[in-house]
This record gives structure tokens, C-alpha cells and sequence, in this order.
């Protein structure tokens, strides 16, 4: 009887009994609105049926699930007709359901309202009824669309590296610091001349270097760097036989930083290593008999004039000279002096008379000695040069005011090699000894340029020309 007068005496009793049921009171109460907080806060589908499958109840989390706006509308809807579950029967579930009682962790896909699918996971049990006969399924669902589509992408990761892995053309492996292989593809297994892994097992990538050098040097750099990239060395093959190889490997370490093995990739350079030997040899021998070339087009100068013996080769070196003053590389430096070397080529074509003529030239013989730059851009315009031979010998008569000859080119018209080889072949000109005039002098040869600094040549080109002669001694020779 709620609420009647308790019995006094006793050792308090009475009044512990009274309040133990007044929290039980309180508690019952209170249950009701707890599940129903439960129920409609709930992050998973929550949901009790009819063993026929018509909603008895399905809380918020699964009608947002499944895509319906209210109870109403999913009540409309009945699981026996196949409407949500895509991938099992309803007769196996409930098969299962009746024999075991309840059905833990079972995934598979719903059908949403629209008809896409969403992965779930469904605990359910079966509810009886006094006399021991079922009268709903209640449960719950989870949506696990994220994971399996983690799980998938997986799957499809870990395929791909298994279709990268077989069928790689290059090798790829993983080892222990001390080279025994932990695992190695098909390529690599047949780039070593084995029959397969356990047979490439049974060896230590550290046998397979010609040099154990390369390998210590190899464990250095992974070591220091934690990968190498791109370093080339000679392994042996099962058969002794020997193959370059190029090497990319990373070391995967523990969670302390220990080395726990290396990765990574290998690829069989022999063959490209072979036609770089050979394109290189190729190279010097097509050098050699450029400079072999060049070497002949300039005697053949020296032979049409020999007044002016030497004066191409001085000129030469002069030029490389300043070209290296001013901090050109290789390649320009060689541009350069070779240019020099046979930059009055074009003479060839002036009569001897003129070039051997012991006094001024007349109008008529000036300009077919003007000519002799075009001429030598045509004898060298069709010979494969790496560098712009034929344009700097066309220009090597031109002046930086656009006062020289054949084309009157100024400033940036005229190449960097070109305004070299201008300063060059006047110094030397000047310095030496011609058929109508006597030598003017190193000294008169090098107020010339400085005088013409900055307009008849370029300013940086004749600084770098006077400094090795006024500052680091350098001489004519030859």
C-alpha cells in the first residue's frame, strides 16, 4: 500500500525497508524516461519487429539509417518482402533466429528508402512470450558502410601491390639489415638467375655484390640518410655472371628507431650502362676527328697565308684565355677556341696577291677581304658543331656600336662567344707582324681596347682581356 504509516520500535528497520522501496519507486519511475532518452539519442538503429516483419518501433538513428522521415512511413514497410536486406534471406535469419535465439555481429546490406544500400551490423535476439512462443525481434543496427569501404580500398590496395609486385619489370625485395631477403618478386628472382624464392632464400644479398665495398658503402648512406637513391653497382648472378644495377631502398624502423629491414627496388642497367659506354666512346672519337678537322682547316690557312702563320692559334688561346677570366664553363670555353682556331678560314677565297700585298688595299680589294667572314660561315655552316662555330666566325669582324662588318650587328646581337674573339683578334693583330705594316706593339694593341670600351667592344670583355695582361702576365706566344 503506497504511502501507509510505518510501524515504529525496532532497530530502524522499518525506516530502512521504507526508503530501499522508495528507491525502487523512484527507480521505476524513473526507467521509463532513461530508455526512452536512450532510445531516441541513440546512435545506432534500435528497432523491434514482428516475426513477419512489419516495425513494431525503430528509434531516429535508424530511420535517418535507412533514409525515412517518420515511424509512419517505415511502418508501411515489411522486411519479408525482401525491402532492406540484400544479401541473405529473411527465411535463413529467421531459421537461425528461432533455433539460436539471437544473432550477434551478423553484416550485411539494408536497402535504404531510395534503393541504395548501406553496410549494417545487427545484434538481435528473439522475445517470447509466456508460453515460450516468439513474439518479436528486437535489435540493434550500426552502420559499418565506413569500414567496409576502408576494408574494401584495403583489399584493392593490397591487390594492386600484389599485381605491382608479380608483375613488375623491375625487382623489388625486402631484407634484414644483414641481407638475408625476407621476400622478393619474380622479376628480381629471375634478374638473379634463381628458379624461385626459396631458391633466392637460401642466399644473402650481400654474396650477390661484386665488391663488398659497394655494400658497406650501401649500409653507410641507408644508415646515415634512411634511403638510397639511385646507387649504381655490379651483383653477381647464381651463375657468376655479373649485372649492373641501380637501387632505390628505404629502412623501415620500429617504434624505437631499431632498424627492422630494408625495401625497396632494383633495376637491371646493364644494357643502358653498355650503350652509354658506347655513345661515349662513340663521342671521343667523333672529338677527336673534329679537332682533328679543325686542326687541318687551320693549316690550311696558315699554308693560303703564310704571312700570318701562328696568329689563329695565338688568337685561340687568347680568346680562352678570357673566356675562362670571365667564368664561362666548358662548353662555351671550347666554343670559343675553336672558333678561333679557324676564324679566318674564309680567306681561302681571297687571292694570294691581296693577302701577300706589301701596301695598303684599294676599295675593290677591301671588300673582298670584307667578304672572307661570310665566306667562312659557309664553308662551316653544314659541319655538326655542338656549339655555334660558323655564327661566331661570321661575326668576328663586328663591332659592339654596330660599326663592324659583313652585317653591322651591335650589342646583344652578336654572341657572347663572338665578342671574345673580336677583342682576341685585334690584340693579336696588333702585336704581330703583317706584309703592309709592322707590329704596333702589345702595349698599343691594349690601349685599343681600352680605349674602345664599352663602344667598339664590350666592356666586360675587355676588362677580363686586360687583366690578364696587366695584372696576371699573361703573354703572346707561339
Amino acid at each position: 500500500m503506497r504511502g501507509g504509516s510505518v510501524p515504529k520500535g525496532g532497530c530502524g528497520s522499518p525506516r530502512r525497508a521504507g526508503d530501499d522501496r522508495s528507491r525502487m519507486e523512484q527507480a521505476l519511475r524513473e526507467s521509463p524516461a532513461n530508455y526512452e532518452n536512450l532510445f531516441e539519442h541513440a546512435i545506432v538503429g534500435i528497432f523491434r519487429t514482428t516475426p513477419d516483419g512489419h516495425f513494431l518501433m525503430a528509434n531516429p538513428a535508424l530511420l535517418k539509417m535507412l533514409g525515412f522521415r517518420s515511424f509512419a512511413e517505415i511502418s508501411r514497410y515489411n522486411l519479408e518482402t525482401d525491402e532492406f536486406l540484400a544479401d541473405y534471406t529473411r527465411q535463413e535469419f529467421k531459421e537461425q533466429l528461432h533455433r539460436e535465439g539471437r544473432i550477434t555481429g551478423l553484416e550485411s546490406e539494408w536497402r535504404r528508402r531510395d534503393g541504395s544500400t548501406v553496410h549494417v551490423r545487427e545484434n538481435v535476439r528473439a522475445v517470447r512470450g509466456y508460453d515460450g512462443g516468439i513474439v518479436c525481434y528486437e535489435g540493434t543496427v550500426e552502420d559499418i558502410s565506413d569500414r567496409k569501404m576502408i576494408e574494401r580500398q584495403l583489399r584493392e590496395s593490397e591487390e594492386l601491390f600484389r599485381n605491382v609486385f608479380d608483375q613488375a619489370v623491375i625487382g623489388i625485395y625486402r631484407t634484414t639489415p644483414e641481407g638475408r631477403f625476407l621476400m622478393a618478386n619474380p622479376a628480381l628472382v629471375r634478374m638473379l638467375g634463381y628458379a624461385n624464392f626459396i631458391d633466392l632464400f637460401r642466399s644473402n644479398v650481400v654474396e650477390g655484390y661484386r665488391d663488398a665495398s659497394q655494400r658497406d658503402a650501401f649500409r653507410t648512406a641507408i644508415e646515415a640518410e634512411g634511403k638510397v637513391m639511385g646507387m649504381e653497382s655490379v651483383w653477381v648472378r647464381k651463375d657468376g655472371s655479373t649485372l649492373i644495377v641501380s637501387e632505390n631502398a628505404v629502412a623501415v624502423r620500429d617504434d624505437d628507431g631499431e632498424v627492422k629491414y630494408y625495401e625497396g627496388s632494383v633495376e637491371d642497367i646493364t644494357e643502358r650502362k653498355l650503350m652509354e659506354r658506347k655513345l661515349q666512346e662513340g663521342l671521343q672519337r667523333y672529338q677527336i676527328a673534329m679537332a682533328e678537322t679543325v686542326e687541318t682547316m687551320a693549316k690550311v690557312v696558315e699554308i693560303r697565308d703564310p704571312y700570318t702563320a701562328g696568329h689563329q692559334e695565338r688568337t685561340a688561346r687568347l680568346a680562352e684565355a678570357i673566356a675562362r677570366e670571365l667564368g664561362m664553363g666548358d662548353e662555351q670555353v671550347n666554343c670559343v677556341y675553336t672558333a678561333a682556331l679557324i676564324h679566318d678560314i674564309g680567306k681561302v677565297a681571297v687571292p694570294l696577291e691581296i693577302l701577300s700585298k706589301p701596301t695598303g688595299l684599294n676599295e675593290h680589294e677591301l671588300k673582298i677581304i670584307q667578304n672572307h667572314p661570310v665566306v667562312g660561315h659557309d664553308i662551316l655552316k653544314d659541319i655538326t658543331f655542338p656549339w655555334p662555330v660558323a655564327s661566331v666566325v661570321l661575326q668576328h669582324h663586328e663591332r659592339s656600336d654596330g660599326s663592324g662588318y659583313p652585317r653591322g650587328l651591335s650589342g646583344d646581337e652578336l654572341l657572347p662567344e663572338a665578342k671574345i674573339l673580336i677583342v682576341a683578334d685585334i690584340v693579336e693583330s696588333m702585336a704581330s707582324h703583317r706584309p703592309y705594316r709592322p707590329s704596333r706593339g702589345l702595349d698599343a694593341a691594349l690601349e685599343e681596347i681600352s680605349s674602345g670600351r664599352g663602344t667598339l667592344y664590350d666592356g666586360d670583355v675587355a676588362d677580363a682581356c686586360l687583366r690578364l695582361f696587366r695584372e696576371k702576365d699573361y703573354r703572346l706566344e707561339g
